[in-house]
Formats: structure tokens, C-alpha cells, sequence
């Protein structure tokens, strides 16, 4: 059975999928009216006592398994169909959102990061500042690639932020 041919729709679970329970209860209704029935046809045209003959109870059992054994095995095979087809779509929903929260894991742990590298920066441009304010060697170079990479890194964080924000599974 392939998953790609089953609709893959989050916000609405078909009638089907909802309502899985009735169905299998007319299943089981139709399947206990089936045993009445046949049950009771055979008492009426053949005896409504109980025979304590084995050839009788012989007979009585190969009625039952020629009548029902078709009808039971069909529903049975509908009822698992159908919870095949169920299990099919609840793997489907469950790959979709494994991969929606492996994004949102990598999508975080870049931020983690980016911002751990932001710390170091403005770390390394404060101390920058204050041995250049102290009357320390001018470092005004690497402070400005040091800037410059900041910015960059901001850039790279607010492209993380809007991905992170647009994510289905995050929202």
C-alpha cells in the first residue's frame, strides 16, 4: 500500500478515519445478525432440539462453516483493510511531522550557535573597546571586521528567526 496515494490532510481527518469505530460496530452487527439468522433457519427446517447424536451436530457444524465461514472471513477482511488503510495515514501524519520537528531542532540548534558566536563577538569588541579607551593600542581593524562579522551573524539569525517562525510545526 503506498502513502502517497493516501491524502495527507492535518486539519481534517476523513469521515472515514472518524468514524472508524461505527463502522467496525456494523461490521460486528452485521456478522452477529448473519449468525442469528443462520442459526435460526436451521432450527426451524431441520429440528429445535438439541440432538444428542454426534452425524447430527456433524451436519449442524458444516451448515455453520458453509453459510458463515464466506460472510465472517469477507468482513473480517474489510475490518482489516480499513485499519490498515488508518495505521497507513497515522504513519504518513507521523513522518510529516518527524521531519517538521527535525527542521525546528536544526533550525535551533543553528541558533544556538549563531548566538554563542554573537556572545564571543560582542565579548571580544567590548574588551576591544575598553584596552582602547584605556589608552591601549588602537584596534580599530579587527574591531570593524569584528563589527562587520556581527552583522553578518545578525543577518544569518533574523533568516533563522523567519524559517524557525514559518515553520507549521513551530506556530
Amino acid at each position: 500500500m503506498s502513502t502517497s496515494s493516501i491524502p495527507s490532510s492535518s486539519n481534517e481527518s476523513p469521515w472515514m478515519e472518524k468514524n472508524l469505530s461505527y463502522i467496525l460496530g456494523v461490521i460486528l452487527l452485521i456478522a452477529a445478525v448473519a449468525i442469528v439468522v443462520v442459526v435460526s433457519l436451521y432450527a426451524n427446517n431441520f429440528s429445535r432440539y438439541f440432538s444428542t447424536q454426534n452425524d447430527a451436530w456433524g451436519q449442524f457444524g458444516d451448515y455453520i462453516g458453509g453459510t458463515l465461514n464466506p460472510l465472517l472471513s469477507f468482513l473480517a477482511l474489510i475490518a482489516l483493510l480499513l485499519t490498515l488503510w488508518i495505521q497507513a495515514r497515522s504513519l504518513d501524519t507521523a513522518r510529516r511531522q518527524m521531519t517538521q520537528q527535525s527542521e525546528v531542532a536544526s533550525l535551533s540548534a543553528q541558533i544556538s550557535a549563531i548566538t554563542a558566536l554573537l556572545s564571543s563577538l560582542n565579548d571580544q569588541i567590548t574588551q576591544d573597546n575598553i584596552y582602547t579607551s584605556n589608552g591601549g593600542t588602537n584596534h580599530l581593524k579587527g574591531n570593524r571586521v569584528r563589527l562587520d562579522r556581527r552583522e553578518e551573524l545578525l543577518l544569518r539569525l533574523d533568516s533563522l528567526y523567519e524559517k524557525l517562525a514559518n515553520t507549521p510545526s513551530a506556530s
